[in-house]
């Protein structure tokens, strides 16, 4: 089976994320965290009825838009999703830390290149969190993949959440700058710990990327004591430059569970393309198209 052209069409490009998890201590860089939002999307159909999640590993390379034949940056990116733990941390408006838990991004994943098969799976409770409908942010995997900075990566999925919930009128909470360091990775650095330089190399540029290449723009709004920079807020409001990666809400023809039954549907997976792709290729290329393929 050949499908040269996976680009997923705009409604399919939004992820469910549990805000814990997108409000969390990363250390991981933008390919890490590009692989795991892909294998999270992958695996999201899914997530609360199986422990073990298959993808061709060319078709998770074309994913990722990965041209190189460096496998060995793709294997270093798994070892440390394998081994570096995710920090959660939630917080209210006013920037108090309400819960705090560590978990590990994915377990045992296994690659045999012959095959040209990739499989992994999730701690024990995590499938859970990822997939809670009640509390999630919606990551639009089509802004993500124009970024071409962890910081904006990093600084986006904590932002997105706040455009229009509840509570937030627009604003995301005022984070103190040990939280802000946190989640954006930098409180390891030390040139960051100056506020003048955080802010010139990573808020700065973060803050631009998105509002040139994402779905939301931001307003930065430091927090003052006196004349020093205690904390940061951002304005979180509809990108109005970027209307084709807004995504119509409406109730779906067909539901995943459908899909899944279609005998083409089922073809795929039997080729090694996993339910998400699956169904995301008949929604996308239709019944006919898959068949002559």
């Amino acid at each position: 089976m050949e499908l040269t052209n996976t680009t997923l069409p705009t409604d399919e490009r939004f992820l469910k994320k549990h805000i814990e998890v997108v409000h969390t201590h990363w250390t991981l860089w933008l390919l890490d965290k590009r692989i795991w939002n892909e294998l999270l999307l992958h695996a999201y159909p899914s997530l609360l009825t199986h422990s073990r999640f298959d993808i061709k590993y060319s078709v998770l390379l074309e994913r990722l838009r990965y041209d190189s034949w460096d496998r060995q940056l793709i294997k270093d990116s798994l070892k440390k999703l394998a081994r570096t733990q995710i920090e959660f941390i939630d917080s209210d408006a006013d920037g108090k830390e309400l819960s705090w838990q560590v978990m590990n991004h994915i377990s045992a994943p296994k690659i045999r290149w012959g095959a040209d098969s990739f499989s992994y799976g999730y701690d024990h409770g995590l499938p859970e969190l990822l997939y809670d409908p009640k509390t999630y942010a919606l990551i639009n995997q089509a802004s993500e993949e124009r970024f071409n900075s962890k910081y904006t990566l990093n600084l986006y999925e904590n932002a997105v959440r706040y455009k229009a919930r509840p509570g937030y009128p627009w604003l995301t909470p005022q984070w103190s700058l040990e939280i802000f360091h946190k989640f954006m990775g930098t409180e390891s650095v030390e040139l960051y710990e100056r506020y003048a330089e955080l802010n010139r190399r990573v808020i700065k540029p973060s803050v631009k990327e998105i509002n040139d290449k994402s779905d939301i723009h931001l307003t930065f709004l430091p927090i003052k004591m006196g004349r020093k920079i205690v904390g940061v807020q951002f304005k979180v409001v509809e990108n109005p430059k970027n209307d084709q990666l807004k995504i119509p809400w409406t109730e779906e023809k067909k539901t995943t569970a459908e899909i899944l039954k279609k005998s083409i549907v089922q073809k795929c997976i039997k080729l090694g393309a996993g339910e998400g792709l699956a169904c995301l290729w008949y929604k996308q290329y239709g019944e006919a198209y898959l068949t002559e393929k």
